[in-house]
């Protein structure tokens, strides 16, 4: 039971969560609140990056999330992983399929719905969703859908262009759906 409160109506409630795993780590279902930072530098200047997953460790983070642009930050990430235990998010960015290339090194994959119209666009939304549930199923990843205003799904954009906020939260249900 996740305890929110509520500034509206002066009240606290409460959600059920559902458990999710993150390599050996629980988040939601009552466990205990998870520390989760992102790395603020270029994945492929390995030794900064190593840097601030140490010390992000040291600071007792649970989830350290690398952003992933390319196969050279895929290629970045086959360095670092050997050199860390930490539990690794990948922040995809443009390019979904880099999914099966870095899912090997990481417990977890976040990406973003705007970002799925930018690349492959002949492609089909739902065909790129599909391989991304495939691909983290298939390697046992727990998957995040991150939507913000900077990167809006086009069509939601569209649908809902007096209204960010609903634009956002329609394009988040959509993905989970």
């Amino acid at each position: 039971m996740k305890t929110f409160y509520n500034e509206n109506q002066g009240k606290v409630l409460q959600r059920k969560t559902r458990a999710v795993m993150v390599g050996d780590l629980q988040i939601g279902g009552g466990a205990p609140v998870s520390i989760q930072s992102m790395c603020a530098t270029k994945t492929q200047n390995i030794e900064a990056t190593l840097r601030q997953v140490q010390l992000l460790e040291e600071h007792q983070t649970d989830v350290i999330r690398i952003a992933i642009d390319s196969k050279a930050d895929v290629e970045a990430l086959k360095i670092i992983r050997p050199q860390t235990k930490a539990r690794i998010v990948i922040d995809l960015q443009e390019n979904y399929r880099l999914i099966s290339l870095v899912a090997p090194f990481v417990q977890k994959v976040r990406y973003n719905p705007g970002h799925l119209h930018h690349h492959e666009k002949e492609v089909p939304v739902q065909k790129k969703v599909a391989f991304l549930v495939e691909t983290a199923r298939e390697y046992n990843l727990a998957l995040r859908i991150g939507v913000n205003f900077g990167s809006l799904d086009p069509s939601q954009k569209a649908n809902n262009s007096e209204d960010r906020l609903e634009a956002a939260i329609s394009s988040a249900s959509e993905h989970v759906g």
